[in-house]
């Protein structure tokens, strides 16, 4: 029986599962970040002396490099004792590292990028259900800020790019709850908004129009009866 696909989070603080089951972590801080990195590329390719400037500043480049040298093998081990065979899941030569084709795996990043690149042409008011239903899926897998205890450039420059893509989903989400009548939904999804970014002012304007919206309905029901 084939094994099943790791799931790889990175929102929040990076967790690999198969299944139900929480698998070990990589062996340091360092082969997290770079297993993050290769990972969010997107199945591009990183330079080997970029990463190892952006991952060890403090060192020469030699030292740099022989750094970046012992945590890749040690990654690899890393994979090997999780049922990952390293040289499936990534490609490299002396200057680039990348997945590599074979790579088989779930990402949560992946998940929210995509439902971005699905709902970055389409109105949130003419979105179908599976639309606005992978939308909704991808915004509940946000469990935190990508890699929430790394504060490397690398890092944070992703981190902002997805905290923007997040509440891009939540105002599609709250503006297509909005055309459906689902005024509490709408409700809630904008308030997630504010929590995020208080300086969206026309986001009050439009939770003032669920409010409203909602508001009125007892009289209108009334005015039915009568």
């Amino acid at each position: 029986m084939p094994m099943e696909v790791p799931r790889i989070y990175l929102l929040g603080n990076l967790e690999l599962r198969r299944g139900q089951r929480r698998l070990p972590d990589p062996p340091s801080e360092s082969a997290k970040w770079l297993l993050a990195a290769v990972l969010l590329a997107q199945g591009g390719f990183l330079h080997r002396y970029r990463l190892s400037a952006e991952f060890w500043p403090q060192l020469s480049a030699a030292a740099a490099r022989s750094a970046f040298d012992r945590e890749y093998w040690r990654l690899r081990e890393y994979c090997r004792s999780i049922g990952l065979n390293p040289d499936d899941f990534f490609c490299s030569d002396s200057n680039l590292i990348g997945l590599g084709v074979k790579a088989r795996h779930w990402l949560d990043v992946g998940q929210l990028r995509q439902a971005l690149a699905d709902t970055a042409t389409v109105a949130a008011e003419l979105a179908g259900d599976d639309l606005v239903a992978a939308a909704a899926a991808a915004v509940a897998l946000y469990r935190g800020d990508l890699l929430q205890r790394c504060c490397d450039p690398w890092c944070v420059a992703q981190r902002q790019s997805l905290q923007m893509g997040l509440l891009h989903l939540l105002e599609f989400l709250m503006r297509a709850a909005m055309a459906r009548g689902q005024w509490r939904t709408a409700l809630a999804r904008g308030r997630q908004v504010l929590a995020r970014d208080a300086r969206r002012s026309y986001i009050y304007a439009e939770l003032a129009q669920c409010q409203a919206a909602l508001d009125s309905r007892p009289t209108l029901v009334a005015g039915h009866a009568a």
